[in-house]
């Protein structure tokens, strides 16, 4: 199993400038997905003895995520889903 699932907001905002559906939403999408699907995934590889899980981070966006405080929320949820 690939996953590489994740999302963003639309342009950069502080934490406290989000609402509270668009925290829920990508919460869901970048974190709660990730767990849902390997769940799912994860019966057949071990019925089968073999299989693998592979989360794709895109590492080329840890410089800017972490160096602004207005992706604080995408920084936090990319390390929650690693």
């Amino acid at each position: 199993m690939i996953n590489n699932v994740g999302a963003s907001y639309d342009h950069a905002m502080f934490f406290h400038e989000l609402d509270d559906d668009t925290v829920s939403h990508l919460t869901k999408l970048n974190v709660d997905s990730t767990n849902i699907v390997t769940k799912m995934c994860l019966p057949g590889m071990l019925e089968k003895k073999k299989g693998a899980i592979v989360l794709i981070h895109d590492l080329s966006t840890d410089y800017e995520y972490d160096q602004s405080p207005r992706f604080q929320l995408l920084s936090i949820l990319s390390v929650c889903a690693l």
